[in-house]
Parts: C-alpha cells; sequence; structure tokens
C-alpha cells in the first residue's frame, strides 16, 4: 500500500473479522488470583457496538492474522486501557489489531486482569473524584502490576507460536494505551532488563506511572509515543518518559496531537488524534520492520 495514502479509516473488513486464535495465557488459575471470585462483563456501547470489558479474571490473548499476500512477518502484542478497572476492549484492542491484519501485520489483543467491579453498571463505570484529576497518575495504579506481569506472560507465549503465526520470535513489538501503556512500559522494562526486549514499544497517552525516579535499563527497544495536548490525565506522565528517553540517550518518536483528549484509541472525532495509526505505520515503515521476512 502506498504510504501516501490515508490509513486510518477502518474498513468494514477490518471491524468484523473473527480471531484465528485465542489463548489462555495460564493453563490452570492465573498466578495470584486464585482466591478471586468476580465474574467477567462485557457491555457494548448500544451507538458504536464497541464492547468494555471488567472483572477479568482468565486472561487470554486473540491473534488477528493478515491475509498471506500482504503478511510482512511482524507482530504486535496490544494492551488496551482502563484504568485496571476495565479494558477498552474494541476501541483500544480489537479494531486496532484488525487494522493492522489488514495491513499485513499480526495483531495480538492481550485480555489481562483487571481489578474488581461492581456488578451494577452503572456503578462500575463511575469514575470516582479522585481518580479524575492528573494527580491520580503519580503512582503505579492499582492492578498494575499483575496487569504486567500478564503482559509478560503474553510476550513469553507470543514467541513460543511466533513461527506458526509468520513472524519470527524476535520481530514482535507491542503496543498499549494509558493503563495498557503503563503495562507496556513495564513489560519493557522487565524485558530488557533480562536481554530480552520487545522490537519496538509503542505507549499511546500514557506510560512509566510513578516511575520518574527508576532508571531505564540500559537498552529498551525503540519507542513510538502519542498524547493530545489537551490530555491533562496522562500528558504529564507521556512527556514524563519521552524526558526520560531523552536522557538515557534514545531517540524516541513523539506525538502531540492538538486536540483529542484522553482515549481515543479507533474512535473518530474529526480531531488529528484520528490518524496517530497512520503515524505508527509510517514509523514502522520508517525503521524497515514492515519488508517481508525473507522465506526460509
Amino acid at each position: 500500500m502506498a504510504l501516501g495514502m490515508i490509513l486510518s479509516a477502518p474498513s468494514n473488513a477490518e471491524r468484523t473479522t473473527a480471531p484465528a486464535v485465542t489463548l489462555r495465557l495460564y493453563a490452570g488459575v492465573a498466578p495470584g488470583s486464585e482466591h478471586w471470585q468476580q465474574v467477567e462483563r462485557t457491555t457494548g456501547n448500544p451507538a458504536t457496538g464497541a464492547r468494555m470489558v471488567r472483572n477479568v479474571v482468565s486472561p487470554t490473548i486473540e491473534v488477528y492474522l493478515p491475509d498471506q499476500s500482504k503478511a510482512v512477518g511482524l507482530g504486535v502484542l496490544i494492551a488496551p486501557g482502563g484504568g485496571f478497572r476495565f479494558l477498552s476492549y474494541d476501541t483500544e484492542g480489537v479494531w486496532v489489531a484488525r487494522w493492522l491484519a489488514e495491513h499485513g501485520i499480526v495483531g495480538i489483543v492481550l485480555k489481562y486482569r483487571t481489578v474488581e467491579t461492581s456488578a451494577d453498571d452503572a456503578v462500575a463505570f463511575r469514575r470516582p473524584p479522585a481518580a479524575r484529576a492528573p494527580t491520580r497518575l503519580a503512582g503505579p495504579l492499582p492492578g498494575a502490576q499483575i496487569g504486567i506481569a500478564d503482559g509478560i506472560r503474553a510476550m513469553q507465549l507470543v514467541r513460543a507460536h511466533a513461527a506458526e503465526w509468520g513472524f519470527s520470535p524476535e520481530r514482535v513489538g507491542i503496543l498499549g494505551f494509558s493503563a495498557g501503556a503503563q503495562v507496556t512500559v513495564g513489560v519493557v522494562r522487565a524485558l530488557a532488563t533480562s536481554g530480552s526486549p520487545p522490537l519496538f514499544a509503542a505507549p499511546i497517552y500514557g506510560g512509566d506511572f510513578g516511575a520518574a525516579a527508576q532508571a531505564l535499563p540500559k537498552k529498551v527497544p525503540p519507542m513510538f509515543l502519542a498524547v493530545s495536548a489537551d490530555d491533562g490525565l496522562a500528558g504529564p506522565v507521556a512527556n514524563q518518559l519521552y524526558r526520560q528517553l531523552l536522557a538515557a540517550g534514545d531517540q524516541p518518536e513523539f506525538h502531540v496531537f492538538y486536540r483529542g483528549g484522553h482515549g481515543w484509541g479507533m474512535e473518530h472525532h474529526n480531531d488529528t488524534a484520528d490518524h496517530w495509526i497512520d503515524e505508527f505505520y509510517w514509523w514502522l515503515s520508517a525503521h524497515g520492520w514492515l519488508r517481508s521476512a525473507p522465506k526460509g
């Protein structure tokens, strides 16, 4: 596909294709949640059909494969956001994966565990006043560590199955939104420290919450960051991460869209942030990662 085209408008195929594979992250009960009693619940937006998932106890990955004629031999693990209270499963997960698959990239949606919320939807989705303030992101969000643990496990599982899904284990990156961006950076920290970082990382309107004093690993992968200038919730966090990366001698790509607020994902509101995924795609191309892997 010509890079000069506007790519971000999702096609019907990108929104309706079913996952080729769904895998549980753990053979039994996920470690650390042996006594959890909540029941997973999915709520759909009546206007858009977008699903929100919460009370996740059994984490999974859903794999969306490209047509072989388009495949470039690249995988992306996607962590939706939702404050670790719920997952914006379609707008920051499935719709992203389908878009990537339509453009030759294997999209893999991570459904990580979330903290327990009320069985009453009205109560569950009511954000507490304290959570609306930018200072709410001064430290790690409740549930972050277990979400990061699921992200690390998911990356291990993806690499183990990479060959059957059409890419090599070293050609997989990670992309996450808001709380999923915290998962993304947490996975990068853990795997870079152990010497097996993802190929790249893309924390979108989020980052390394509360970790300003922590030194980054010596070798972090290339990073793509994006946020809206009017995002008072995650803007300070994204800027903090950008400054950390620069200070460490890295060369991150950082997009600050003039308007879009927080949580745009794949929704379109006639803002410049609507086209974040185009910029991400062109960034992948600039690094040479969209070239088809040599056939063995």
